[in-house]
């Protein structure tokens, strides 16, 4: 609309080449900010990501957070879908799904969160490729983020640790 989906397509853009040029990743993760663009524009976004990401030699591994519709989000991404039971108990339920060719393939296969902020205990599965977290707004689709600069940067805090809980883990 405004050059938003723009600026985060030159960002996605410039993280991938950086990520790959330092030869030490190959996975992005993006946050809603980073995919805040119309709706009517986001199969095309999500599309240039899938492309992008399946293009680049020796794999890459992309974790998107999005707000956006199931019907928006191209074939071949996985896509998981964050939403509360009746309890109150955050779940994920996994919507697509691409399948890892075998066990050699590099990648990260899953990510758990014990106690961490909203999420009681949650898994989402990560496909090879693009996987999309989706649900409806604060539902806890960015605690996954935030969970993997715990792990990878140290950006953690006590505010990490579900209210009750003596500890936080991130699988």
């Amino acid at each position: 609309g405004c050059g938003g989906s723009l600026t985060n397509l030159v960002s996605f853009g410039l993280r991938a080449i950086s990520t790959r040029k330092s030869g030490m990743r190959f996975f992005l993760a993006l946050d809603e900010a980073d995919c805040w663009i119309r709706p009517q524009r986001a199969a095309a976004f999500y599309g240039v990501i899938r492309d992008l990401v399946s293009r680049t030699q020796g794999g890459m591994q992309a974790l998107v957070v999005s707000h956006h519709a199931l019907e928006v989000f191209p074939a071949n991404v996985t896509v998981v879908r964050l939403s509360k039971s009746p309890g109150g108990k955050m779940r994920s339920d996994l919507m697509a799904n691409q399948t890892w060719s075998n066990d050699e393939v590099q990648g990260i296969r899953s990510l758990r969160l014990i106690d961490f902020a909203s999420a009681e205990d949650v898994t989402i599965p990560l496909g090879p490729g693009v996987t999309v977290i989706t649900g409806e707004n604060n539902i806890g689709k960015s605690r996954f983020m935030q969970a993997l600069r715990a792990v990878f940067y140290g950006e953690s805090s006590d505010g990490d640790i579900r209210h009750g809980a003596k500890s936080a883990q991130v699988e």
